[in-house]
């Protein structure tokens, strides 16, 4: 498996460098996680696909349905001096410790806020790139936010598929009266079905150490973050690819071919990176 993808890899690189098409002349090969298996495309995002918006409720529910007006804020505290950990994603290590893994261990942590959807009743497609629109307040004007999109399956278990991070400074994104600011976050792309009894789940959070240098408040201090007025914005746009049918999942991964302009490739999962 590695020697093959190696070899993939390699002929992408030769044709991108001699200016020729790539190897099976597909502009872009994604790895659709929860089914493995390949798929060429024409462009990315795949053409002729809308965007779905999922909101974060304050219950800790996702759904794609706004929060009604007044929801009270979610509430999480950083401290630098024990800062959150990370747990797969795109790293660039050799260690084993990247891509795909079971988050369920973090996700217990009182700085992680995490949104679940409803148990699915058919299988969701998910193709294409994601973004967050997250509103907050923070009591230091120094903040990072790290949004995380998993499978969750029907034992518990919560798969990694993409994630971003946004370091925001007092020049960024203004501050309103109530000194929130709504920000985007922009989680690469995703490539994955998920099964049917599956459910998503959004994380918010700090980086971990391995995402991001750590932002250090003065001494004795500590950031309280907080998701605010969840009616205001959709908290997560899906990929412009939505499908239900009935049907497997896990990963995803998505790669450009020479001849386009340049994507950066979905992050995590088991394929090539979400």
């Amino acid at each position: 498996m590695i020697c093959w993808a190696q070899a993939d890899v390699y002929g992408w690189l030769r044709a991108a460098a001699q200016g020729s098409h790539a190897p099976g002349g597909a502009l872009v090969r994604v790895h659709v996680g929860g089914v493995e298996e390949w798929r060429d495309l024409p462009d990315w995002p795949p053409p002729g696909c809308s965007p779905t918006a999922w909101h974060l409720h304050a219950e800790g529910r996702l759904a794609t349905t706004p929060a009604p007006n007044g929801s009270p804020p979610n509430r999480y505290r950083y401290d630098p001096a024990q800062p959150t950990p990370s747990v797969g994603g795109a790293v660039e290590n050799l260690d084993g410790t990247a891509g795909a893994k079971d988050n369920r261990r973090l996700e217990q942590r009182a700085d992680v806020l995490t949104y679940n959807s409803d148990v699915l009743d058919a299988d969701l497609e998910m193709i294409g790139p994601v973004t967050a629109a997250i509103t907050l307040h923070a009591t230091l004007e120094h903040v990072d936010v790290f949004v995380r999109l998993c499978d969750v399956h029907a034992n518990g278990r919560s798969v990694n598929l993409c994630d971003g991070i946004r370091r925001l400074r007092p020049i960024d994104s203004p501050l309103d009266a109530n000194r929130t600011r709504t920000v985007s976050v922009d989680l690469t792309g995703v490539a994955h079905r998920f099964r049917a009894g599956h459910r998503l789940r959004v994380q918010v959070r700090p980086p971990a150490v391995d995402d991001l240098a750590r932002s250090v408040p003065r001494p004795g201090r500590r950031a309280d973050g907080r998701r605010h007025s969840p009616e205001r914005v959709p908290a997560v746009e899906n990929p412009p690819r939505v499908r239900r049918r009935g049907g497997a999942g896990q990963g995803s991964g998505a790669r450009d071919r020479p001849g386009r302009p340049a994507h950066r490739p979905g992050r995590c999962g088991p394929g090539p990176t979400h």
